[in-house]
């Protein structure tokens, strides 16, 4: 029986957003590409801003590599979607057309941060280029920002 977490199964990204990938992850070592998907995911899921992939010879990663905290979350994103019964989540026929939607607000999310976060740390491409301070920096503010409850909403 196939799940979400099959170590078979590799998740390709949408290759217009390799190099935002690469930037984050390798300037901060602690996260790996599936823990910037993860952040993406988040960030697309709350702005409600989903981008189909273009092109999916991306970065790409193994969902084992999720610790169990984000299967968990993973397993609640996956039930939110309109067109996803619990069921699917052990369908191999449905597994890939799930990531394709999670993956799609993960792309939301890396451009919510081109937009929001390092609108002025990009190349002819659109792409994050930015030192590893720099990075941390901005995700840091962009923390406080997004979870000070003292910020107006509008």
């Amino acid at each position: 029986m196939a799940d979400l977490f099959d170590g078979k199964i590799d998740i390709h990204l949408d290759d217009r957003y390799s190099t935002d990938y690469e930037t984050i992850a390798n300037n901060l070592t602690a996260l790996k590409i599936a823990d910037v998907y993860f952040l993406c995911l988040i960030l697309g899921y709350r702005s409600g801003r989903s981008i189909p992939a273009d092109n999916l010879k991306g970065k790409e990663f193994r969902p084992s590599y999720f610790t169990s905290l984000q299967r968990n979350l993973l397993y609640g994103f996956a039930l939110n979607l309109p067109t996803v019964k619990p069921e699917d989540l052990t369908n191999e026929a449905q597994i890939m057309p799930i990531y394709a939607q999670l993956s799609g607000y993960a792309n939301g999310g890396m451009q919510w941060l081109r937009d929001r976060v390092f609108s002025d740390a990009q190349d002819e491409a659109g792409a994050i280029v930015a030192d590893a301070d720099v990075v941390v920096m901005r995700l840091n503010e962009m923390l406080h920002d997004e979870l000070d409850p003292q910020v107006a909403p509008f």
